[in-house]
């Protein structure tokens, strides 16, 4: 056979240029897949430094809220808005205070050895 003969004959050969397509396309989609990747971890970064600056600047605000609530429960300041306002208050007189001892409930017992527990004619048994 001679030269021509042999590298010229009618069967074209699909399998190398499919081959190569789809390691074109495998790669392809793998850098496509990448950038898409990194471009989100890139916007999940921005939104987590946005959070960590609104989380500082909430616990600013709540510090501040707090001093300020402390600062307003104050004895001193509430006398002075009390006479800003021309709210006419003033302490209790001590005979106007009434105190109320504490003391420990005594249990009601039921002849039957059981005690009473609500408005309603259920019992609890001690046992």
């Amino acid at each position: 056979m001679s030269y021509k003969q042999r590298t010229h004959t009618g069967r074209v050969r699909f399998g190398p240029a499919i081959v190569a397509s789809v390691l074109v396309l495998l790669l392809g989609g793998s850098a496509a897949g990448y950038v898409v990747q990194k471009n989100n971890i890139q916007a999940l970064g921005r939104q987590l430094k946005e959070l960590e600056v609104k989380l500082d600047r909430l616990r600013l605000e709540n510090r501040q809220l707090s001093q300020q609530l402390t600062l307003e429960r104050s004895p001193v300041y509430l006398e002075r808005r009390v006479v800003e306002l021309h709210l006419d208050l003033h302490m209790p007189e001590p005979w106007q205070i009434l105190r109320i001892p504490e003391t420990p409930q005594e249990r009601t017992l039921l002849p039957s050895g059981q005690r009473y527990v609500g408005s309603t004619s259920r019992y609890m048994s001690l046992n």
